[in-house]
């Protein structure tokens, strides 16, 4: 009896292929992107050197600044989603669903509150303070759960997230200051322009951090005795 002869791997589905791909047509869309929008701009302009004040106002105040803040969000944000997933060994979870969207709002009503006018870096670094604090009240929780019960760690994301929101909604009604919080809470681009979206940068250096630390994230998502067993710092890893 012979032995099964395994077929070759069509080449469209080799990982190297798929992720090629994924990065032409990206850069493609981003390149695009950059010449969408009111302002009167073509990629010709862009290649002669022919721009007047007002295209190299638009293209460099506007138009890549929006493009880079775009690419680095949507890549933290896949990043961020898949690690999470792996942590708590659950696929239902997502930011809306572990508090970090409430705890963002949280962080915008106080500097709200406290100082309306503050920059914008100030607000973000106050907003991400109290996504992350959020997401680790919820990590703590269910750090409790039996591994068993992987139901409940949406269920606890889901109350978390609902008990901070609640609390939001409720100062932000007593101070006006609902409409605020929907606008900064409100995925839009249209308004980013050059000096309103260089603390992503930091976001992109954590992606990579993300990347290169890929495999010890995956290990600590196999739970924490295999982790320990394969060498791994289990509780350093998951901080």
């Amino acid at each position: 009896m012979t032995a099964p002869v395994s077929q070759p791997q069509p080449l469209y589905r080799s990982p190297w292929v798929i992720g090629t791909a994924v990065v032409l047509v990206t850069i493609a869309l981003a390149v695009t992107s950059v010449f969408v929008g009111a302002a009167d701009l073509t990629p010709s302009d862009v290649l002669t050197g022919q721009l007047n004040e007002a295209q190299r106002s638009a293209l460099f105040i506007s138009r890549i600044p929006r493009t880079i803040a775009i690419v680095l969000s949507g890549s933290a944000m896949a990043v961020a989603g898949l690690v999470m997933q792996l942590v708590v060994r659950n696929r239902f979870v997502e930011p809306s669903t572990t508090g970090t969207t409430a705890g963002a709002s949280a962080g915008i009503l106080i500097v709200l509150l406290v100082n309306p006018g503050a920059p914008v870096i100030i607000k973000l670094i106050v907003s991400t303070i109290g996504a992350l604090t959020v997401t680790a009240v919820f990590v703590v929780l269910i750090a409790r759960i039996p591994a068993r019960q992987s139901v409940l760690i949406p269920l606890v994301g889901i109350m978390t997230a609902t008990v901070v929101e609640a609390g939001v909604t409720f100062v932000a009604l007593r101070h006006n200051l609902l409409q605020s919080i929907g606008a900064w809470t409100t995925g839009n681009f249209a308004p980013i322009i050059a000096g309103r979206y260089e603390l992503l940068f930091l976001v992109g250096l954590a992606s990579l951090a993300t990347w290169v630390t890929a495999d010890r994230i995956t290990i600590i998502g196999l739970g924490k005795d295999t982790a320990t067993n394969l060498g791994v710092s289990y509780r350093a890893t998951l901080i």
